[in-house]
C-alpha cells in the first residue's frame, strides 16, 4: 500500500510520531517501541478488530491501494489523526484515530479509539 502523508512544515515531533506510528502499523512495521505494554484498543467499523494487530489485518484484507494521511493533530497528552484509504475498486474508506500518550514526552501511546467510516 502507498501511504501518503502531508506535506508540512515539521516543527511539531508529536504530530510527526503520529503520522509516523499509523505508518508502521500499516506498513506491517514494528511497533511495539510506540505503545504501552497495557495499550487499550477500541475500534469501531473495523470487523470486530481489538487490536492494533487486528486492525491492521481487518485493513490488509480490504486490499487498499493507498492511504492518505490528511491531519494529525495533538495537544498536550491526546492527539488525533485522520486518513483515507483507497481501496482496489477505486471507494474510500475514511478513518479517524484519537489517542493519548502515555506522558506528555509522548514517546508512547497508551489509548487508541480507531472508527473507520465505509
Amino acid at each position: 500500500m502507498i501511504i501518503v502523508k502531508p506535506n508540512n512544515c515539521g516543527n511539531a515531533p508529536k504530530n510527526k510520531f503520529i503520522e509516523d506510528f499509523i505508518s508502521t502499523i500499516l506498513s506491517n512495521e514494528v511497533y511495539e517501541n510506540q505503545i504501552d505494554r497495557s495499550i487499550v484498543v477500541l475500534t469501531y467499523g473495523c470487523g470486530g478488530a481489538d487490536s492494533i494487530d487486528k486492525f491492521v489485518t481487518y485493513i490488509n484484507d480490504l486490499k487498499g491501494t493507498k492511504l492518505e494521511i490528511l491531519d494529525a493533530i495533538s495537544h498536550g497528552k491526546k492527539g488525533s489523526v485522520d486518513f483515507e484509504i483507497t481501496l482496489r475498486d477505486g471507494s474510500v474508506l475514511n478513518a479517524g484515530i484519537f489517542l493519548e500518550f502515555k506522558t506528555h514526552k509522548a514517546d508512547r501511546i497508551s489509548y487508541l479509539k480507531i472508527i473507520l467510516s465505509k
